[in-house]
């Protein structure tokens, strides 16, 4: 069974969904961060050469 969707929800779901890709992106974002300065060396993280990836293992 399909079921249809009323113009209004079709805006809300796709309204919701970019509101909810948004707000993991705010979510996911610094964590991702966390987790990449934990595995850069911490002269790295202190003079804020390290981004969003994993530079330098030690």
């Amino acid at each position: 069974m399909k079921q249809t969707f009323s113009k209004d929800e079709k805006i809300f779901n796709v309204a919701n969904v970019i509101f909810m890709v948004f707000f993991l992106a705010i979510i996911a974002l610094p964590l991702w961060n966390i987790v990449a300065l934990s595995f850069n060396d911490a002269t790295d993280a202190a003079r804020g050469g390290s981004t969003f990836g994993p530079g330098n293992f030690h």
